[in-house]
């Protein structure tokens, strides 16, 4: 992710340079500079959407396994009722082993929550400061 992130951005880096080399007077490269920022701003909000989209995805999965997971526990639980001592042994040692993976579950979908605001956090840094060295180097230049 990270090594796709910096190659977008240097492409739109490159991109920028060329368009400044390219333009004959002052007005165009300002022009050109802001489009370049405006397409940079496109991709870090498209970048965002797909982050959201992802997260969803997996958090769907997530709590529809819960669901899953917490029905067959009641549904254990019922049969335990009216079940001799081996089978409530079994149904016990079944029910066990499935909150353990809820438990797993419920790990997963919090390190999701911190990975993605993470990852986003750490995106949005890389643009703001791409975008500022620019704008820095427009400003010397210009």
């Amino acid at each position: 992710m990270k090594n796709r992130l910096f190659s977008m951005l240097s492409i739109f880096g490159l991109v920028l340079l060329t368009g400044l080399f390219a333009c004959e007077n002052n007005s165009s490269v300002e022009d050109e500079a802001e489009d370049v920022q405006e397409e940079m701003q496109d991709l870090s909000d498209e970048m965002k959407k797909d982050f959201q989209e992802q997260k969803a995805v997996l958090e769907d999965r997530a709590e529809d396994l819960e669901m899953r997971i917490d029905g067959k526990i009641n549904e254990l639980e019922n049969k335990m009722e009216t079940a001799s001592a081996d089978m409530k042994a079994e149904y016990q040692q079944q029910i066990d082993d499935l909150e353990d993976w809820k438990e797993k579950v419920n790990a997963e979908q919090k390190e999701l929550k911190m990975q993605m605001a993470d990852n986003w956090d750490e995106f949005k840094q890389e643009t703001d400061e791409t975008l500022n060295e620019v704008e820095n180097w427009f400003e010397r230049t210009f």
